[in-house]
C-alpha cells in the first residue's frame, strides 16, 4: 500500500469519483459528534487566517481507498475502503459554502468551491459522474439532491419520505449551510472576501488527510475490519453483509443488481446463513 499525507485540494482538485462500496453502513455522522467537532476545527483555522496568525494543517485522520478498473473513456473511479463518512460530509460542508458564494453573488469564489464539488465530465454519458464522492446505495437519492440544490431554501422543501426516519444529509447541509453563513455575516466589501478567502484556503490548504492507497496484492475487507475494530465497533450483521457483497464483486455479480436488493431481501441470505452456521456448531 502507498500512504500519503494529503490536503483537501489533493484529493478533490480531480476528475475522479470515490465510491462507497455497497457492504459500507449508510451515512451516520451526526450533530454533536461529528458535525460540531469538524465546524469548529474549520473556523478556528480560518478565524486564525483572517487575523494573519500562522497556523498549522488540521488533521482530519486517514482514510483508504482502492483504485476500481475503468473502461476507456470512462471517469477514473477508487472505492473508498474506509472513510466515506468524512468524505461524504467534507463533500457537503463544500456544497454548503460554494452554494452560499452564489447567495452572496461571489462568483469567483463559488467558481472555486465548485471544482472542489464537481467533476467536468462534457463527455460522460452519467450524470452521476458529476460527483467526486459517491456514498452507498442508501444515501445516493438524497445526496445527489443535497449536492444539486443549490441553496438550502431548496434543500428544505426536500420531499422527506419518513418523518420519523432521521434526515441525515439534508441537515448536515443545512447545519452547516447556516454556520458558515452566520459566520460570514455583518460583512461587505473587502472584509466579506477576505473572510471568504481565510474559509476557501482552510478547506484546501488547511485540512489535511493520511490516504493509504491499496496495491493489487492487499486485502481490502482484511483492512476495512482491521481499521473499523479500533473504532466504532461493527455489528454482526455489518460483517456478514462486508463478506456478502465481497464475496459477490469478487464474483464479477452486478453491482447494480446488489444494489436493487432492499433491507428485507438482505436479512432474509444472512438469516439463513446464520442459522446454517448455528447448526453446524
Amino acid at each position: 500500500m502507498n500512504v500519503n499525507k494529503l490536503t483537501l485540494k489533493k484529493i478533490f482538485d480531480t476528475t475522479e469519483r470515490l465510491e462507497a462500496p455497497l457492504f459500507q453502513r449508510p451515512y451516520v455522522w451526526k450533530r454533536e459528534r461529528n458535525w460540531e467537532p469538524l465546524l469548529e476545527a474549520v473556523l478556528t483555522s480560518a478565524d486564525s487566517r483572517f487575523s494573519g496568525k500562522i497556523i498549522r494543517p488540521h488533521f482530519l485522520g486517514t482514510i483508504v481507498l482502492d483504485q476500481v478498473p475503468t473502461p476507456t473513456g470512462k471517469i477514473s473511479a477508487r472505492q473508498i475502503i474506509d472513510g466515506q463518512q468524512r468524505l461524504t460530509t467534507l463533500q457537503i460542508a463544500l456544497a454548503a459554502v460554494r452554494d452560499i458564494c452564489k447567495k452572496l453573488d461571489i462568483g469567483n469564489y463559488q467558481k472555486a468551491f465548485l471544482k472542489l464539488t464537481d467533476n467536468e465530465i462534457p463527455l460522460s454519458d452519467c450524470a452521476d459522474d458529476i460527483f467526486k464522492v459517491w456514498p452507498t446505495n442508501a444515501d445516493q437519492n438524497d445526496f445527489r439532491e443535497v449536492m444539486l440544490s443549490t441553496s438550502a431554501e431548496s434543500v428544505q422543501k426536500m420531499p422527506h419520505s419518513d418523518p420519523d426516519d432521521e434526515w441525515l444529509l439534508p441537515d448536515c447541509y443545512l447545519y452547516f449551510y447556516t454556520q458558515f453563513l452566520e459566520w460570514l455575516n455583518n460583512q461587505n466589501g473587502q472584509e466579506l472576501v477576505k473572510r471568504l478567502d481565510a474559509l476557501y484556503l482552510t478547506f484546501v490548504e488547511g485540512i489535511q488527510l493520511v490516504v493509504i492507497d491499496l496495491e493489487k496484492d492487499d486485502d481490502p475487507q482484511e483492512i476495512f475490519e482491521t481499521l473499523n475494530a479500533l473504532g466504532t465497533p461493527l455489528l454482526p450483521a455489518d460483517l456478514v453483509k462486508n463478506f456478502l457483497f465481497r464475496t459477490a464483486l469478487d464474483g464479477n455479480n452486478e453491482r447494480d443488481t446488489l444494489s436493487r436488493l432492499s433491507p428485507l431481501q438482505m436479512i432474509v441470505p444472512i438469516t439463513a446463513i446464520l442459522s446454517m452456521s448455528c447448526a453446524v456448531l
